[in-house]
């Protein structure tokens, strides 16, 4: 009897460990991933460029929430960024300024005060 609940806390802390395994290289893998591509963006030029936010979204998924602001600029094409919760906050649809990114990552908006 001994000998049999030996086994069986063998086997199950050996599939543990399996499981845990499998966790700790798929984390490390998406975080290596994701340092690469911020590697990557870094070598693009910093773009300074004069936009007006057209829409705001949100992508809300189990316990996070992504923030997202889509922006026109005067010569036609459209982008979104995905930003911190902060600065959707505080921006609005329909605010003009001079936007501030580096590759596919937004880094920054200067609202320009709107006409009276």
């Amino acid at each position: 009897m001994d000998f049999i609940f030996i086994a069986f806390l063998l086997v199950t802390s050996l599939v543990l460990i399996f499981f845990v395994l499998i966790i700790v290289c798929v984390a490390v893998f998406a975080m290596s991933a994701r340092l690469y591509r911020e590697t990557q963006m870094r070598h693009y030029p910093p773009a300074i460029r004069e936009a007006c936010i057209i829409g705001k979204r949100l992508e809300i998924m189990g316990f996070w929430t992504r923030y997202y602001l889509t922006f026109q600029f005067f010569y036609g094409n459209r982008e979104e960024f995905e930003v911190n919760g902060k600065e959707y906050g505080l921006l609005a649809k329909g605010d003009i300024g001079i936007l501030h990114s580096q590759g596919n990552y937004y880094t920054g908006f200067d609202r320009l005060p709107r006409p009276r």
